[in-house]
């Protein structure tokens, strides 16, 4: 597995990923109208954080398999708390699970943020991925729901984990 920085030609891959990915393994937690709503604002990568050099791709045999990156600002109030890094759009092929993909992107972008004087990391979690984030070390701050576009309300918990 390689990880490296995404780059502007990696977007349509990494969007593909993640429509897979978000589609099959949110499935069990999301009713399919609120899903189906959903995925279109949820299953594309942050061009933004790509240009910033703040999103990174899982790679193997050259195949994008996972991708998630981070930013300065809570995606919720879009406020830049110091020392906080906020993930942004993580996701793994849905066959790719369970194979270390999801913590060594973690890792990588803890490397990233600590590099910008970040200590935590926060995340906006779907329901489904809990499980994961807390066997990364985060614990629940809070539940939440995400106003994904006007009327759209997308149920979340907000996570943190402190710098390991």
């Amino acid at each position: 597995m390689n990880i490296r920085k995404a780059t502007i030609s990696d977007i349509a891959a990494i969007d593909r990923m993640l429509m897979r990915s978000y589609s099959l393994l949110l499935a069990p937690d999301y009713a399919p109208d609120l899903l189906s709503d959903a995925l279109p604002v949820l299953a594309c990568a942050e061009k933004g954080l790509i240009e910033d050099e703040r999103y990174f791709v899982a790679e193997i045999d050259g195949a994008i398999v996972g991708s998630g990156g981070w930013s300065h600002r809570q995606l919720v109030t879009g406020k830049d708390l110091p020392g906080i890094a906020h993930l942004r759009r993580f996701g793994t092929d849905p066959d790719m699970v369970r194979r270390g993909i999801g913590r060594a992107l973690i890792d990588r972008i803890a490397l990233d943020a600590k590099k910008a004087d970040r200590s935590e990391i926060h995340c906006t979690a779907t329901l489904t991925a809990i499980p994961f984030y807390k066997a990364q070390g985060f614990g629940v701050l809070y539940r939440n729901s995400v106003e994904l576009k006007p009327g759209l309300h997308f149920p979340t918990a907000e996570m943190s984990r402190a710098r390991q």
